[in-house]
Formats: C-alpha cells, sequence, structure tokens
C-alpha cells in the first residue's frame, strides 16, 4: 500500500549513516583521487585494495538509487 512504501522511505531516509549516499560518493571521490597520484601503483596490493573498494561502493549507489526510483514508482502507481 501506499502507507508501507511511505514508511519504508522514512525509514530509509532515517537510517543516516548507513543510506548515507552522499558519504559514499564523498568516499568514492577521495579514493579515485588517490588513484591519479603519480605512486599510485608502487604498492599493488593496496592501489588493487582501493580499486575494488571504489567498485563496491560505486555498485552499492548504483543499486539503492535503482531501488530508491522503483520505489518511487510503486508510490505513483499506488496514487492512481
Amino acid at each position: 500500500t501506499v502507507e508501507q512504501l511511505k514508511a519504508l522511505s522514512e525509514r530509509t531516509a532515517s537510517q543516516g549513516g548507513f543510506f548515507d549516499i552522499d558519504r559514499r560518493l564523498h568516499d568514492i571521490e577521495d579514493q579515485e583521487a588517490k588513484t591519479l597520484d603519480p605512486g599510485f601503483w608502487s604498492d599493488p596490493s593496496k592501489a588493487q585494495s582501493i580499486l575494488k573498494e571504489i567498485k563496491l561502493n560505486k555498485k552499492w549507489v548504483e543499486n539503492f538509487r535503482v531501488i530508491q526510483d522503483e520505489m518511487d514508482e510503486l508510490e505513483i502507481l499506488f496514487e492512481y
């Protein structure tokens, strides 16, 4: 129902840290800036770890946005 979707949206918004998309986007920017450092590949293990973290955060943000869009669509459908 619309009420359930709204309640879910409110819970998602109130979770703060775990669903903090802005923080994740900021982390992605910070990590990507590190990859531009000329010495980035001097420690291949650390470089791979950073790239893996970037990929994970990007995928997480992408999935979250897809779910959020689907919830918005459902809410619109229930209203009509």
